[in-house]
């Protein structure tokens, strides 16, 4: 119902399950870029983030910076240089 609804809700879930899953497989890089296509919903990535740097768990915050830089990056390719403010 919640896609069907337009919520991202489900999405935002399935990332978090699918880091979580990595990381107990031991594919820290993994769950980083998963936790950092979180990105498109600032609070949660934000949240990440901090929790992320609290645990100093360096292979999962470098695929978490990567994501972020990539998202950043093909925004600004795909919406121009104003694309910050709004999402902000």
């Amino acid at each position: 119902m919640s896609i069907a609804g337009a919520q991202n809700t489900a999405i935002s879930m399935l990332l978090i399950a699918g880091a979580t899953s990595q990381t107990l497989r031991g594919r820290y890089l993994s769950a980083g870029f998963l936790l950092g296509l979180l990105c498109y919903k600032p609070q949660l990535a934000a949240i990440c983030f901090v929790a992320l740097a609290l645990t100093f768990d360096l292979r999962v915050l470098s695929g978490f910076v990567f994501a972020a830089t990539f998202h950043g990056i093909l925004s600004f390719f795909a919406l121009g240089p104003g694309w910050l403010d709004p999402w902000l």
